[in-house]
C-alpha cells in the first residue's frame, strides 16, 4: 500500500518525476527559503516540545542560540541576492517567539500521525506542526477551542485563498481527526519575509466534512495515477519548475539546467 504524506502529494500534483524523485529517496541541498523554513522550525520545536508539559516558554536567547546552531547543520543553496542566512533566521526567531510562540497552548508539536483512510487504496502521513488551543468566548461561555496550526516563512505575501484552499491543512484537519482532536479552525502563521525584515500574519480557515472527502478523493486519484506508471515531468511554463531536482531531472534539457535555480517558500 503506497503511503502518501502532503510533500508526496504537492510533488505528485506538480510533476510526478519530481515525485519520483522523493519517493526514490534522492536528496538535493535545500534551496534557501526552504533551509530558511527548516531552521525556524526547529527552533520553535525546541520550546514548544517542552512547553507541552511545562506551559513555560524557554528564555529568547536560549531559543535564537539553539535556532542559529542548526545552520550549519543544514546543506543549502545561498541565496541569490546574497542575504545572510543568520541575519534572515534571527529576525524570524524573534518574530515567531513573541508574536506566535509565546502566545501558544500546544496540544501536540511535530507530532507524526499515519492512518490508513477505509475504503481507499493507501494510507495518509504527516508530521502535525502544532495542535494548539485557544479560548474563546462562546454565548459568554469561554471555551477552549483546538487549531491545526502550521507555521509558513514566505518572501511575499499569500493571499487568503492560499490557507482556504490548502490541501497540506485539509491532511492536517484529518489526521487530528483521525488522532481524537476536534480541531474548530486551521491557521496559517506566515512569516513574510522582505531582506532582513519580518511581519507576521495570521488567516483562519475551517474545513467540512465534504472538503475532506475531495481531498481524500483527490489523492486516490494521484496514487491510481502513480500505479499505472504515470510518470511525466511537468509543463513547460509551470511555476514551481525547475525545482531542486532540475539538475538530475531528465524533463529539463542540458542547455536549460545551466539557468535553473529553484526556490519555492516552506
Amino acid at each position: 500500500m503506497l503511503r502518501m504524506s502532503n510533500t508526496q502529494l504537492q510533488a505528485a500534483l506538480q510533476c510526478r518525476q519530481k515525485w519520483k524523485f522523493l519517493f526514490d529517496g534522492q536528496y538535493m541541498a535545500s534551496t534557501f527559503p526552504m533551509a530558511r523554513g527548516t531552521i525556524l522550525h526547529r527552533g520553535r520545536q525546541m520550546n514548544l516540545t517542552q512547553k507541552v508539559q511545562t506551559k513555560t516558554d524557554l528564555p529568547f536567547e536560549a531559543i535564537l542560540d539553539y535556532t542559529l546552531s542548526q545552520i550549519k547543520e543544514l546543506e543549502f543553496v545561498p541565496d541569490r541576492d546574497g542575504l545572510n542566512m543568520e541575519r534572515v533566521v534571527a529576525v524570524g526567531v524573534e518574530k515567531d517567539y513573541h508574536v506566535f510562540q509565546r502566545k501558544s497552548k500546544p496540544l501536540l508539536v511535530e507530532t507524526k500521525i499515519v492512518v490508513e483512510p477505509a475504503g481507499y487504496g493507501f494510507s495518509l502521513s504527516g508530521i502535525l506542526d502544532l495542535l494548539n488551543t485557544d479560548e474563546q468566548v462562546i454565548n459568554d461561555e469561554v471555551k477552549q477551542l483546538q487549531y491545526v496550526d502550521d507555521l509558513k516563512t514566505v518572501s511575499r505575501r499569500k493571499s487568503p485563498f492560499f490557507t482556504h484552499r490548502s490541501r497540506q491543512l485539509s491532511i492536517y484537519w484529518m489526521l487530528a481527526n483521525y488522532a481524537g482532536y476536534q480541531p474548530a479552525g486551521a491557521r496559517h502563521l506566515f512569516l513574510e519575509f522582505s531582506k532582513y525584515n519580518a511581519t507576521a500574519n495570521v488567516v483562519e480557515t475551517k474545513r467540512t466534512e465534504e472538503d475532506l472527502q475531495t481531498t481524500l478523493n483527490e489523492i486516490q486519484t494521484v496514487v491510481e495515477g502513480i500505479e499505472r506508471g504515470d510518470i511525466t515531468g511537468a509543463p513547460d511554463d509551470s511555476w514551481f519548475c525547475p525545482c531542486q531536482f532540475a539538475p538530475i531531472c531528465p524533463y529539463v534539457t542540458k542547455h536549460a539546467k545551466q539557468f535553473a535555480i529553484g526556490g519555492s517558500d516552506e
